[in-house]
């Protein structure tokens, strides 16, 4: 029973470290790890509910990868296969639809609307856990309910990351009875390479490093992906009686735009509506979207002094409300993106003040995994 406390202690560690990749990797980023669709277009390739993975940096794209990404007419993300475009705008369908997504309206799909890239096995199938989803659904309804109790979406992520750390706090302070045995001998050249980099093994803070270097990493990336651009047009016209409240106005006129942005996934969003061109205006620039859903943000768009065909853009960028709103607008505006940054730079401060308050950061991880570093 004792030989198998070390692989217990080992599985333990990569559960647990698993669901920290599945929670930091979206507050950091704001991209999902796994997901499943709620509706039928992509059977049989994904059924409804199937549960799938995501990976959020998923580099060049091509024809048949199927993308998780923003959709503009469903004013939520959607997963559908690439049929066809380039970097300039992919044009995407769901395997069980009969026309492409943009012979409905939906534009070109850009780079950065595109949250990730459904992992696959070498066969091209998604790797996926059919119907794991409903059990999701059911999680997410209690979830609200909790949100209900706890006074709203804002009180609900804090209480999961306190779980999270707590089950990390668990991990780290037990020790186990005895060390694993030694495993096959290791090159000579690796052994005393380690021994000069690790001479007592791998501490508590070259495990904070790396992660201050991951968490630095994630930040910076989600801080450039942070903005979407969203573009609006209309037609300027001599008569104001021929203006169309909708689609055209005469100079000087305005239309109001309505702007569905929907959250970060499970994470309550901060919203910052900005002009993208002079003609634009934003009465109320910041909003809030409660997590797993939509909120409408309006804009004004003027029209200008020629008459004939308008182009305009409104930037929407969007952050992890897990910062008081006037805090993470005050840091868009000294910097945009910003928010990430210091958003990653707290996880990284909490983790380091965490390895130090349990006193771990000069201990060898290996003892805390039950694994023997064959070079100390």
């Amino acid at each position: 029973m004792r030989t198998r406390r070390p692989f217990l202690r080992l599985f333990a560690s990569g559960v647990v470290g698993l669901a920290l990749v599945l929670v930091l990797v979206p507050v950091v980023t704001g991209r999902p790890v796994v997901s499943y669709p709620v509706s039928g277009s992509m059977v049989p390739t994904l059924g409804p509910f199937d549960v799938f993975f995501v990976d959020p940096w998923p580099g060049a794209l091509h024809k048949g990868d199927i993308i998780v990404f923003d959709s503009v007419t469903r004013a939520q993300p959607a997963v559908h296969r690439i049929v066809g475009g380039d970097e300039s705008g992919w044009i995407t369908q769901g395997d069980a639809n009969p026309n492409a997504d943009q012979m409905a309206g939906e534009p070109a799909v850009t780079r950065d609307r595109v949250l990730g890239r459904v992992v696959t096995w070498p066969s091209g199938e998604p790797v996926k856990v059919p119907g794991l989803g409903v059990t999701a659904t059911e999680v997410k309804v209690e979830a609200t309910r909790l949100h209900d109790r706890l006074g709203g979406d804002g009180s609900l992520t804090p209480v999961l990351l306190a779980a999270g750390g707590a089950l990390l706090v668990l991990s780290a302070m037990a020790r186990p009875r005895r060390r694993a045995p030694p495993s096959r001998p290791l090159p000579r050249g690796f052994l005393r390479g380690m021994r000069r980099a690790f001479p007592r093994g791998v501490l508590g803070r070259h495990v904070a490093l790396a992660l201050l270097l991951l968490l630095a990493g994630a930040g910076a990336w989600s801080a450039h992906q942070a903005r979407t651009d969203v573009a609006l047009s209309m037609v300027v016209v001599q008569d104001p009686g021929a203006a169309d409240p909708y689609r055209s106005a005469p100079p000087g006129g305005a239309l109001d735009r309505q702007l569905q942005v929907g959250s970060l996934g499970i994470l309550p969003t901060t919203v910052i509506v900005e002009p993208g061109s002079p003609r634009v205006a934003v009465p109320d620039p910041a909003g809030g979207v409660a997590a797993w859903s939509t909120t409408a943000m309006t804009a004004k768009e003027i029209a200008g002094p020629s008459t004939g065909y308008q182009e305009d853009s409104v930037h929407v960028w969007r952050y992890p409300a897990l910062l008081p709103r006037d805090i993470i607008v005050a840091l868009h505006r000294a910097a945009p993106g910003s928010p990430d940054l210091v958003l990653a730079g707290l996880c990284a401060l909490a983790g380091a003040l965490w390895f130090r308050a349990l006193g771990v950061a000069d201990r060898p991880v290996g003892r805390w995994l039950g694994i023997r570093e064959e070079w100390i």
